[in-house]
């Protein structure tokens, strides 16, 4: 590939952004802690697109507070698109798309047999 790690992404790909953009799952954690262990670069530097100190995924199914300005609505996440804005269908049925993640508060997932009301995720 030969690719340098002191490439920012906007000059060009970095072995630590590629590393980051195609994890899944955390599968590239062992790879990214060594990259990042011989770099002094700031790691959202070389990450534009989405910041790696971002919000956990919600995967789909899980239901959620959706924020709109002053108004909380329940809802459950229908999808998540490539450029990582959700898809949400409200409680009386209405879809609502282009959602940030950063608006959406986790009640319960379905992968999990626990409820988030206890902690923030």
């Amino acid at each position: 590939w030969k690719i340098g790690l002191s490439t920012t992404a906007s000059g060009g790909l970095t072995a630590l952004h590629l590393a980051v953009k195609s994890d899944v799952n955390g599968n590239n954690l062992p790879v990214i802690d060594v990259l990042l262990s011989c770099s002094a670069l700031n790691v959202n530097a070389v990450h534009e697109h989405i910041l790696i100190d971002s919000l956990p995924i919600i995967p789909s199914g899980a239901q959620a507070i959706y924020l709109a300005e002053d108004d909380r609505k329940q809802a459950f996440v229908s999808s998540r698109s490539l450029d990582g804005k959700y898809h949400i269908i409200l409680t009386e049925g209405q879809h609502v798309d282009n959602v940030a993640r950063e608006q959406l508060q986790v009640l319960s997932d379905p992968g999990t047999k626990r409820s988030h009301h206890s902690h923030h995720y």
